[in-house]
Parts: structure tokens; C-alpha cells; sequence
């Protein structure tokens, strides 16, 4: 069966020595998504892949919500979750107590993960995530994937005493044809480099060639992967499973696309001297048996297979993913590990998502360049979360039938946040204040980060249900303008600017809108940082931007009496009409939501508060609206005076 995947296309200029500001090494899932931040950004960028195309078949397939939220934020979610199948259901199958040579199902879990996003669990094989980013930058024509471009050397002397604009970073690439023969190759070109990202896998070729180190876990998982469309009376094939048998090994099975399953079938499992897998000796025909097996008494036919393959995976982590905040690693370059938690690709995604924002203000001059301590602090951290549990998970997938494989809605509990993404909480450091929940952030029991504390503090009172360094939580609110129904999100997109948030309260009260007038005023100030860097007439190259959202009666409020900084005013296009929102209940209904958004978040209706978003809308500060020198020594420790 052949899906039509989105279009695609690549052309590299023929160069003997070139200089670019921003070098990606690898065009999967994590180097694209760096090169749509780039793309955003406007960035002198460039990305090159060893490979002649992108993937078709196979590879990841799992996407988590926080994953979809990124993929929206780049307006791209909905052509993937067109075609993808969503994952709503979870069934744990175990040998049956009367016969335990049959398997029967003990657990029927709703996802839990639909509780934490708008957007549930979904599956789709990697070749359709690709095509949209390969799309994205096709449309947005900033640049493009260089594809048969191998990389034969590097050079990066003396990058800590090297200033960040300067061209460090030298890297011999050689472009061949379309054979891929070594004795092919039509010529060669030296790429000097002021930053370069490894996103070239588990292997990475710059990984090794920079000298990041491995810590690798010597022992091996061995596991069977089939796309198959199936021929089986099996009841739960279009909801996600995880089967134990009590002599065959375990399977997980995962609904597709169109008529498709995957499989994840336990193959073995070696570590010692002695113990031997070759994986070139096992066949479609292996893998299909031993399935077949495990879901006995049911039949399992495989109508047609797509794709196939061995995954043969060490658990495995580089020390650090940054060198001097000049070259980086990202994704499967930095961790590589075990496909039983469906988390590789999602969060490979997820730290390309956190590096390319930083790496583009700093090129473009927008920001320090001390911001890029903080993919090292925030990402390893969470790389080694991801590793702590995927040992825990892949354990449990292949130690067989046990008390958790029979109460796995409580085992997989503990997993749910950080699987969907939603769940990672970044520590402090100068982009984010600290908070009174520090001692719980994912394990890290407030030791300093190396990027050093925050001197700022949010004020947790102010928004009970808004945890500093996570991601804020979707609502939907209601436009001023045009009373149209928005969700908090639509207008958070991967645009490049910081988001000022300000919870005006209730703006009929004179005290409180007294307070916003104030606010508004001290941001429509030359001597305010975020005054500078506004620039309503160059929305575009805007560092930071401000949206209001008010809990007053929609009705009762004029858009235009409000201060002019809280709609802005371009000489061209008029009024943005799209910055001020009201937060009524009677809206949330309509949409099946019966809590506003300053109920869902905590925050007092009457008084308000402001949040302050990070580009990738993870929260930085929460304060008060007579705060305003905080927030503005806040922007000045990160960006850079306009």
C-alpha cells in the first residue's frame, strides 16, 4: 500500500569555499527542525544530508501531544493529523489464568495523555513529518536540504577564546552523485561555520569527529519492527496494545495510517562475552512467526508489509550536547535508546525545538550569547530522564508477564508526562525564574543549573495552576475584535518573539483599568527594553510582543479605547486587531469547556497577573502588573539593547 507523502525537493550550489552563519548537519526530524526555526529567523543557514532522498518508509512513527503542539506552532499539524491514526486507547493482553499458552485481554486504559493537551496520541510513519518540514521550507524559501553531501573532515580550534561572529568552524564536505560511490564524487567544498548542529543520529558522524563522549550501557535489546497491513481476528488491532506471552517474549502494536499496524516484537536481549545476535540473520518471514506465536489463540496474517526491519538498540548518552555553545548535538546524536516508548523521534523534536530559537536571536544579534548555556541545562537533563525510564519500560516489556503488565494503567502512570511532552519542566537560569515547585522539577532537587539560578522569582500565588518552565497549557479564549473563539496556542506560533502575556483582570472595574493604562504606559517607553523591542511597524523582526487577555464582558470593552501599544498600530496595515482577547465562560461552553482561562489557570479574575512566554512557550516569569522593572531587567539579562 503506498500513501502519497508531501512533496519534496533539494539543490546544492556549486561551491569551493562558502561561509554560513548556521551549519546543520543531518535532515531528519531534529536538523529540519532547526531549519524551520532558521527558516523563521530569516537565518544564513544551511543544511546537508548524506542520503539521496528523504525517508518513505518506516522509521519512527509515534507522535506525542507536546510534539503536535510543536508541529502546529510551525503550522504544520494538519496535514499530518490528517492522514495519521489516533491513539485514544491503551489494551495490556496476558496469558490467560485457565491457559496460559493463550493470551487474553486484562486492561482496557483511556490514554491519559488526552488530559494534558488538546491534541490526543498519534501515529504516522516518519516519512510524512519530514515531507511537511521539507515542505515548510520549501514554501517559505530560505533554504533547503543539500542532499548527497558527505562530510569528510572538521576543524574547530580555539572555539572558547573565539568571538561568536566569527567563522570557527571549518567543515570539508564532498558531493557525490547520485550512485554514491566513493570514486563519484564531483567536488568538494570547504564550509567555514560561526555554529553547526549534529543532527546526523545515533551514529553522528560530528558527534564523534568533535569529541563529545559516550556513556554507552553494554548491554543490547534486540527487537523486530513490521509495518504490516493485517489479516487477524485479533479484536484490538486499530487501538495501541502491549502483549505478554508467558513463553514467546512480549509485542507492542501501535494502529497506522490508512490500513496499517506496527509491530515492536521481542526478539533477544545480550550482553555478555558470550551471547551472540547477528541481526542480518533474521528475516521478515522470523519476525512474522514469532509474532504470530505471542497472539496466540489469535491469527496474524500479514496481507502486505510495507516496511521491516531489526532494531538493535544499546542504551547510550553523550555527556554534554554542546561544545563551547558553538557546535551542538541534538536528538538521537545525544541519547539513543529503546523504541518502547514510542519517545525518539518526539524527543529529538522537542530539543531541536528548544536549541534552533536560541541559536537564531543570538546570530541575529536579538539576544546574548550566554542564552545558549541553557539548551545544554535544559535538554541533557531531560535526555537523561529519558533514559532513566525508557531502562524501566524496556525492562518491563521484556521481563514478561508480571504484576505490572496486569495493573499497567498504574505502571504507566508515572510515565505520562514525560511521554507526552506536556510533563518537562526546565530548571532555573536567566531565562526563567525560580519557583516554589523547583524541588520537584523532573528530579533535579534544586541543584543549581550551570547556567546559574535566576535572580528572579515568580510569584506562584498569582497563577496557581502555572507551573514556571513548563509549557503553558492551551485555552481557548475569545478575540475582542471579532468575537471569534481562539485558542491560546493560535496565537503563540513559532514566529521568533517572546510573549508578554498580561491577565488584565476585569477591566470595567476603574482601579483595575487604571493598572493596565500603567502598564501600557511604562511598555510604550523608549527607556523600557521592551519598548525597543517591539517594533509594530517591523512586526516581523519584533523581539517580544504583548497580549492582553481580560476577564470583563467582552461586550463592555472597545478595543480602540484601550492603550495603543495593546493593539498597535502598523503605517500600512492599521490596527493588529489580533493581540487583545476576553476570557468568557459562555464561549468555553460552546466549544464544550465550561472553564474560562483565568480558572484554568489559576489566576484571579479580578486582580490579574502577567506571564511572561519563552518562543517556544514554555512559561519564564509570572508576576504582578506593577512588576514592570522586573520584566524589564527580566529582557535586559537576555537580550540585546535595541
Amino acid at each position: 500500500m503506498k500513501l502519497e507523502l508531501p512533496s519534496s525537493s533539494s539543490t546544492a550550489e556549486d561551491q569551493h569555499t562558502s561561509y554560513t552563519d548556521l551549519l546543520i548537519v543531518g535532515a531528519g526530524p531534529a536538523g529540519l527542525t532547526v531549519a524551520a526555526w532558521a527558516s523563521r529567523y530569516g537565518l544564513k543557514a544551511r543544511i546537508i544530508d548524506d542520503k539521496e532522498t528523504q525517508v518513505h518508509e518506516g522509521r519512527a512513527d509515534g507522535l506525542h501531544p507536546r510534539t503536535i503542539e510543536i508541529l502546529d506552532s510551525f503550522g504544520i499539524a494538519t496535514p499530518i493529523l490528517k492522514y495519521g491514526a489516533s491513539i485514544r486507547e491503551i489494551c495490556s493482553w496476558n496469558p490467560s489464568d485457565d491457559d496460559d499458552s493463550r493470551i487474553e485481554r486484562t486492561q482496557r486504559i483511556r490514554d491519559m495523555e488526552m488530559d494534558l493537551s488538546r491534541f490526543a496520541q498519534g501515529a504516522i510513519k516518519q516519512g510524512y513529518i519530514e515531507g511537511a518540514f521539507l515542505d515548510l521550507l520549501k514554501d517559505e524559501g530560505v533554504l533547503q536540504v543539500e542532499r548527497n553531501v558527505v562530510t569528510e573532515s572538521i576543524s574547530h580550534d580555539d572555539l572558547q577564546e573565539r568571538k561568536h561572529g566569527e567563522y570557527a568552524i571549518t567543515l570539508n564536505v564532498a558531493y557525490r552523485n547520485k550512485s554514491g560511490s566513493s570514486d563519484t564524487d564531483v567536488r568538494r567544498e570547504r564550509i567555514h561555520a560561526k555554529y553547526l548542529v549534529g543532527a546526523d543520529g545515533a551514529h553522528s558522524w560530528v558527534r564523534k569527529h568533535c569529541g563529545f563522549e559516550l556513556n554507552k550501557n553494554r548491554t543490547q535489546k534486540h527487537f523486530g519492527v513490521i509495518d504490516i497491513v493485517p489479516r487477524t481476528n485479533f479484536p484490538d488491532v486499530r487501538v495501541s496494545c502491549v502483549i505478554h506471552s508467558a513463553r514467546h517474549g512480549s509485542i507492542m502494536t501501535l494502529p497506522r495510517e490508512g490500513r496499517l499496524i506496527r509491530c515492536y516484537v521481542q526478539l533477544a536481549e545480550t550482553g555478555g562475552e558470550e551471547d551472540t545476535f547477528d541481526d542480518k540473520e533474521v528475516s521478515f518471514e522470523d519476525i512474522i512467526s514469532k509474532a504470530q506465536k505471542i497472539f496466540s489463540p489469535y491469527k496474524l496474517e500479514s496481507g502486505e508489509c510495507e516496511w521491516w526491519s531489526v532494531y538493535t538498540v544499546d542504551h547510550q548518552i553523550a555527556k554534554t550536547n554542546s561544545l563551547h555553545n558553538r557546535i551542538f548535538i541534538t536528538g538521537d546524536a545525544v541519547h539513543a535508546h529503546t523504541p518502547t516508548m514510542g519517545a525518539g523521534m518526539n524527543v529529538s523534536i522537542q530539543d531541536s525545538y528548544n536549541l534552533g530559537w536560541k541559536l537564531a536571536m543570538v546570530i541575529k544579534g536579538l539576544a546574548k550569547p550566554e542564552l545558549l548555556d541553557t539548551y545544554r541545562d535544559e535538554r541533557h537533563k531531560v535526555a537523561e530522564t529519558l533514559l532513566d525510564l525508557d531502562q524501566e519500560m524496556s525492562q518491563f516489556f521484556v521481563q514478561g508477564p508480571c504484576d505490572n503488565s496486569k495493573n499497567y494503567d498504574e505502571f504507566r502512570k508515572k510515565f505520562t508526562p514525560f511521554l507526552s511532552g506536556t510533563g518537562v519542566i526546565y530548571g532555573p537560569s536567566m531565562i526563567r525564574a525560580e519557583d516554589d515547585n523547583d524541588e520537584q522539577v523532573n528530579g533535579d532537587s534544586g541543584s543549581p543549573a550551570k547556567s546559574g539560578r535566576s535572580k528572579f522569582r515568580s510569584t506562584k500565588s498569582l497563577a496557581r495552576n502555572i507551573l514556571t518552565g513548563q509549557r503553558l497549557n492551551s485555552h481557548i479564549v475569545v478575540n475582542q475584535a471579532d468575537a471569534s473563539p481562539r485558542h491560546i496556542h493560535d496565537f503563540m506560533k513559532s514566529t521568533g518573539p517572546w510573549r508578554i502575556f498580561i491577565f488584565a483582570g476585569d477591566l470595567t472595574i476603574a482601579g483595575q483599568r487604571k493598572r493596565l493604562e500603567a502598564i501600557a504606559g511604562h511598555f510604550s517607553d523608549p527607556k523600557s527594553i521592551v519598548c525597543r523591542h517591539l517594533k509594530p511597524n517591523e512586526p516581523e523582526e519584533a523581539a517580544v510582543e504583548i497580549l492582553t487577555i481580560h476577564s470583563a464582558p467582552r461586550v463592555e470593552i472597545e478595543l480602540l479605547d484601550l492603550p495603543e501599544v495593546l493593539h498597535p498600530f502598523h503605517e500600512k496595515l492599521g490596527y493588529d486587531y489580533w493581540k487583545v482577547f476576553a476570557s468568557e465562560a459562555s464561549a468555553k461552553e460552546r466549544e464544550g469547556d465550561s472553564e474560562d482561562a483565568y480558572s484554568r489557570f489559576g489566576i484571579d479574575s479580578q486582580h490579574g497577573c502577567v506571564v511572561i512566554c519563552r518562543p517556544d512557550q514554555h512559561v519564564s516569569l509570572v508576576c504582578d502588573m506593577e512588576d514592570v522593572d522586573m520584566i524589564d531587567e527580566f529582557f535586559e539579562q537576555v537580550l540585546v539593547s535595541s
